[in-house]
């Protein structure tokens, strides 16, 4: 049984239109918009359709906050703590606890320490693309 095609007139389709138009992306004056660059690879890739979609946003999280972050330019380390994603109102801990260990389990992130308070150190990997797991 196939479902069938809902038939919109010409207002509705103009309403629609209306509503949902691509505007231009413009920045407005006093605005900054950061940028978290990913290849069309990585995009691509079956690992990174596989993860989550809690996954996939704290990733994304993680690169933008891990860009703003002086230690990471120089090492390639950075901390983050598992709480940040609560506290902006994003996920819960445990959302966050099960996404990172998913980004770590599928080789997007590689653990180097854990420090006072749930901070740990991190940086991001590229053992995503062959499947490799880093012991820890």
């Amino acid at each position: 049984m196939s479902k069938k095609k809902k038939q919109y007139t010409a207002e509705q389709t103009k309403q629609y239109e209306a509503r949902y138009k691509k505007q231009s992306f413009k920045q407005s004056e006093g605005e900054k918009y950061e940028w978290v660059d990913i290849t069309f690879y990585m995009m691509d890739h079956k690992s990174f359709k596989e993860l989550s979609v809690y996954a996939t946003k704290l990733y994304l999280y993680m690169r933008q906050w891990a860009y703003r972050n002086e230690e990471w330019k120089k090492t390639g380390i950075f901390p983050y703590a598992q709480s940040m994603m609560s506290r902006l109102g994003i996920m819960s801990i445990s959302q966050t606890k099960r996404a990172l260990n998913e980004l770590w389990e599928k080789g997007f992130l590689d653990k180097h320490e854990y420090g006072v308070g749930g901070v740990a150190r991190w940086s991001f990997s590229n053992r995503w693309y062959i499947g490799g797991k880093q012991e820890f």
